[in-house]
């Protein structure tokens, strides 16, 4: 399982289901004079302490499902992308990345990125 990061996310939604709650971030960033959007969904057991708005720094496990939409011209396949067992490091408006003391580390200590 993938461990990542998503640096100064927007959130954009909040929502609760039956097994957490899920909190959807965009991430822009400047590709060839583009504005790129990333999106994600970050997966929490409780309800996070974050606003819609709120920019975020947070990480997780990383999981990939696609899914295939119709749209008017015609069907689309698109990649959902979470990150489950999320954890806020920072939420703030500018969030600046925070950092990670071991009894704060999100993996237990672990430095590798494998």
């Amino acid at each position: 399982m993938a461990k990542t990061y998503v640096e100064n996310a927007k959130v954009e939604r909040m929502f609760e289901t039956q097994y957490g709650w899920g909190v959807a971030v965009v991430e822009e960033s400047e590709v060839g004079g583009r504005v790129q959007k990333v999106w994600a969904t970050l997966w929490f057991k409780a309800k996070p302490d974050v606003e819609v708005g709120d920019l975020v720094n947070a990480s997780g496990y990383l999981s990939v499902k696609t899914r295939t939409y119709d749209s008017p011209s015609g069907p689309k396949t698109v990649a959902d992308v979470s990150l489950n067992g999320a954890r806020i490091q920072s939420s703030q408006p500018g969030a600046e990345p925070v950092e990670e003391s071991p009894a704060d580390d999100v993996w237990g200590g672990e430095t590798s990125w494998a």
